[in-house]
C-alpha cells in the first residue's frame, strides 16, 4: 500500500502516517487527495474490502458511490446500493453507521448539485461518515476550489504518496523473494531507470506491470526503450494470451493500427494534452470500423476495453468528457506508428524544421527499424553542421580542454577534501542512494502531475542551446537503435562525431553557467558547491550518455572509439575521457585495462578529479569482494600520487587506498546498523 500521511506542519518531518485500519477507525471525514494515476480509487476500493471483511470491529456498513456516474439524488444512490425500500430508507439511515466513500469530488459545475445534496444529507443524519477521494497536484491540504464547500472544507486531508526508492525496492524484493534465478537487486535499478527514461508514473500499478515482463521473462534485457515500451502495451493488450491467439475478429493487429489512428487524429486535432471528446472519439471509432466492414464489434465496446486495460484516461473539463493516451509514451509511441503508415507524416517528423520536437519518435521509429543507416547519416550531418556553425561564432570553444582546465585551481584538490569529509558528510548509504534516487523520481513526478504533453503542432521556439542539446541527443538515441550497419566503420564514425559535440556543449554550457554565476549574489560556500558542480559537469555528461547509449550491441564501437583516441594526442582529454568511462560502463572484458593506460596519460587536472570521483562511486558500487575492487583501488591509488617521487609513492598509495577502504566500509555498517 502506498504510503498516507495528514501533514501537521509547514516542515516535511511533521506528518501523521496512516494505515488502513486507522483510516477505518477514524471518526473525522477524510479527504484522500493526492495526483492523477496515484492510486486513489484502488485505495478505496481496499478500503470498502477492510470494512467489509471486518464489519464487527468497525460496526459501519460501507457504501461506495462514483460521483461522476452517479445521480443527484444520493438518497436514491444509497437505496441501490443496499437494497433498502424506500419506506424504509430513513429509518434505515437514522440508525445505522454508515460510511460512505465516495470516488472523485471535483469543483466541477456537474457535481455542484451532489456536493450540496452530501452536504444535507451529512447534516440531516449525524451518523454518517465520509471518506472521499479528490485530484491535487503538489499540496497536501483540501484543493482550494472544494474548500467553498463549508462541510468538505473540514475534512481531514490525507495524502496519497507515489512509491519512493524505498517502497518501490520492497515491492520488488518480496515480487521475486521465492526466485533465486532473479536478481532482483540489478532489477530494481534498471525499473528505476526506465521509469526516470520513459516517463511513466512510479504508481504500484505501473511497477506491477514492469516487475510481469521481467519475472515471465528472468533474463530479459530489452534491445531499447522502444522493444520494453512495446512489451509492455503487448501485456496490456494481451496480445500473447490464448484468448487473443485464437480469436479471428478483433486482434491485436487491429487494435494496434486503431490506436496509431486515434493518435494521428488527436495530433491532427491538436487539443490540449491531445485529448479528443469522447463522443468525437466514438464516432472516429464507429467510421474506423465502418471503413473496414467490421461490424461484429461496436465502438463502444472497443473504447471501453481500452479503458478497462488503462490505454485512456478520461478527463472532465466544465462537465465535457475528454478521453486521452494515459501515459506520454503511450501518445508518441502510436503517434510514431504512423511513420511506418504515412510517408508524408513521416517526412514531416524528421524534417529539418520539425525533427528536434519529435525526439521521442524517432527514437521509437528508429527501435522498431534497427536499419534507418540514412535515418542516421542525415541526423548526423545536421548535429556536425549545427556545431561547425557555432564553434565558429564562439573561439573559446575551440579549446573545450582549456575552458575546464583553466578553471581548475592548481591548489585546490575537491575530490580530496570530498574524501576527508566522508565519513561527516555521508549518511547512511541506502538512505542516501535512496534520496538520489527520489530526488530523479520527484522530478518526473512533477512533470506528470502537470498532466500535459508538449505541443508538437504550434511549437515553442527553441533557444540556440536548446537546439544544439537535443542534436546530439537524438542522434545518440538513433545511434544506439540503429544495428543493421553494412559499413562498420559508418557507426563508429557517428559515435566520434557524437562525443565531439557532447564535449563541445558541456564546455558552452560551463561558460553559460559562469556567466549565470555573475549576475547572483552568493555565499562564498554557495560559490564552492557551483563550483563543483562546474568542475564535475563532464561526469554528469557522460552519465547522461551512459542512460542513452548503454548497450552490449555497443561495446564494441566503444572500444574501437578508445583505442583511437589513446593513440592520438590530438583529441580533447574532456572527449578521450567521456569515450574511456562509457566503455568503463559497459561489460567490455577490456574496460578497466584501458582505464589503467588513460589515467597514466591524462595531463588535465579536471580530468583527473573527475576520474578520482566516477572510480570512487564505481568502486562503492561494486558487492564485497568483487574481483574488480583490487583493480579500483589501484587506479584510484595511482591518480591520488601521479606527482609523487617513486620512493615516497609506494607509502602514500597504501595510505590512499586505506582510505577508500575504510569510506566503502562505513558505508557497509551503516547499511548494517539501518537494517537492525
Amino acid at each position: 500500500m502506498p504510503k498516507l500521511t495528514e501533514r501537521l506542519g509547514t516542515k516535511e518531518e511533521l506528518e501523521k502516517v496512516f494505515d488502513l485500519e486507522k483510516i477505518c477507525l477514524s471518526e473525522e471525514n477524510l479527504l484522500i487527495i493526492g495526483g492523477k494515476e496515484s492510486g486513489k480509487t484502488v485505495l478505496l476500493d481496499r478500503i470498502l474490502v477492510e470494512f467489509l471483511e471486518k464489519i464487527n470491529v468497525y460496526n459501519k456498513i460501507p457504501i461506495f458511490i462514483d460521483i461522476d456516474k452517479c445521480g443527484n439524488n444520493l438518497e436514491s444512490e444509497i437505496r441501490k446500493y443496499t437494497g433498502v425500500k424506500f419506506k424504509d430508507t430513513q429509518e434505515f439511515m437514522e440508525n445505522q453507521n454508515i460510511v460512505l466513500l465516495i470516488d472523485g469530488l471535483s469543483a466541477s459545475r456537474r457535481q455542484m448539485t451532489k456536493i450540496r445534496n452530501l452536504e444535507s444529507l451529512m447534516e440531516k443524519y449525524i451518523n454518517i461518515s465520509v471518506i472521499a477521494t479528490a485530484d491535487s497536484l503538489i499540496s497536501s491540504d483540501i484543493p482550494i476550489e472544494l474548500k467553498k464547500y463549508s462541510s468538505i472544507s473540514k475534512f481531514k486531508p490525507v495524502q496519497i504518496n507515489s512509491f519512493r526508492s524505498r517502497e518501490i525496492k520492497q515491492l520488488i524484493e518480496k515480487w521475486f523473494s521465492s526466485k533465486i534465478e532473479v536478481q532482483w537487486e540489478s532489477s530494481y535499478e534498471e525499473i528505476l531507470r526506465i521509469f526516470e527514461k520513459l516517463d511513466i508514473p512510479h504508481t504500484p500499478l505501473a511497477i506491477s506491470m514492469f516487475l510481469c515482463i521481467f519475472e515471465s521473462q528472468p533474463n530479459y534485457t530489452p534491445a531499447n526503450s522502444t522493444t520494453l515500451l512495446e512489451n509492455f502495451i503487448e501485456i496490456m493488450l494481451d496480445k500473447h494470451s490464448l484468448e487473443e491467439l485464437m480469436r479471428d475478429d478483433f486482434d491485436y493487429k487491429n487494435k494496434t493500427r486503431l490506436l496509431a489512428d486515434i493518435a494521428y487524429q488527436m495530433f491532427e486535432k491538436g487539443d490540449k494534452n491531445y485529448r479528443l471528446n469522447r463522443l468525437n472519439l466514438m464516432q472516429f471509432i464507429e467510421q474506423h470500423m465502418q471503413n473496414r466492414k467490421f461490424t461484429f464489434i461496436k465502438a463502444d465496446d472497443i473504447l471501453n476495453d481500452f479503458e478497462r486495460r488503462g490505454i485512456f484516461i478520461e478527463e472532465n473539463d466544465d462537465g465535457l468528457f475528454y478521453l486521452r493516451f494515459r501515459f506520454k509514451c503511450f501518445f508518441e509511441f502510436f503517434l510514431m506508428r504512423n511513420m511506418e503508415n504515412r510517408k508524408a507524416f513521416k517526412e514531416y517528423v524528421i524534417s529539418e524544421e520539425n525533427y528536434l520536437y519529435f525526439l521521442d519518435e524517432i527514437e521509437y521509429f528508429s527501435g522498431i527499424r534497427r536499419d534507418e543507416t540514412d535515418l542516421l547519416i542525415e541526423l548526423t550531418n545536421r548535429m556536425t553542421m549545427r556545431f561547425d556553425e557555432f564553434v565558429k561564432e564562439n573561439e573559446k570553444l575551440q579549446d573545450v580542454d582549456f575552458i575546464f582546465d583553466s578553471k581548475v585551481n592548481g591548489d585546490s584538490d575537491i575530490s580530496s577534501e570530498l574524501l576527508q569529509n566522508y565519513e561527516k558528510i555521508e549518511k547512511k548509504s541506502d538512505e542516501s542512494i535512496n534520496e538520489a534516487n527520489d530526488s530523479k523520481l520527484e522530478i518526473a513526478e512533477v512533470n506528470q502531475m502537470k498532466n500535459e504533453i508538449q505541443s508538437k503542432g504550434e511549437k515553442e521556439e527553441l533557444s540556440l542551446y536548446r537546439k544544439l542539446e537535443r542534436s546530439w541527443i537524438v542522434v545518440a538515441k538513433v545511434l544506439r537503435n540503429t544495428e543493421e550497419f553494412d559499413d562498420g566503420d559508418l557507426r563508429n564514425n557517428v559515435y566520434k562525431e557524437m562525443l565531439k559535440c557532447a564535449a563541445i556543449f558541456t564546455a558552452s554550457a560551463r561558460l553559460v553557467l559562469e556567466e549565470s554565476e555573475k549576475d547572483l549574489s552568493i555565499s562564498e560556500e554557495e560559490k564552492k558547491a557551483l563550483e563543483q558542480l562546474l568542475t564535475y559537469l563532464p561526469l554528469g555528461v557522460q552519465m547522461y550518455l551512459n542512460n542513452l547509449l548503454s548497450s552490449n550491441k555497443m561495446s564494441g564501437v566503444m572500444e574501437a572509439d578508445v583505442i583511437e583516441k589513446l593513440k592520438n594526442d590530438e583529441f580533447p582529454e574532456i572527449e578521450t575521457m567521456l569515450s574511456v568511462l562509457l566503455l568503463l560502463d559497459s561489460k567490455s572484458s577490456k574496460k578497466m585495462k584501458y582505464t589503467s593506460e588513460f589515467v597514466k596519460r591524462h595531463k588535465k587536472k579536471f580530468v583527473r578529479e573527475n576520474l578520482i570521483i566516477k572510480l570512487f562511486y564505481n568502486y562503492k558500487m561494486l558487492p564485497v569482494k568483487n574481483n574488480l575492487e583490487v583493480e579500483y583501488l589501484n587506479l584510484l591509488g595511482e591518480l591520488r600520487t601521479l606527482n609523487l617521487t617513486q620512493s615516497s609513492k609506494h607509502f602514500h598509495k597504501s595510505k590512499v587506498i586505506e582510505a577508500y577502504k575504510k569510506a566503502k566500509a562505513t558505508e557497509i555498517d551503516n547499511d548494517s546498523n539501518s537494517e537492525e
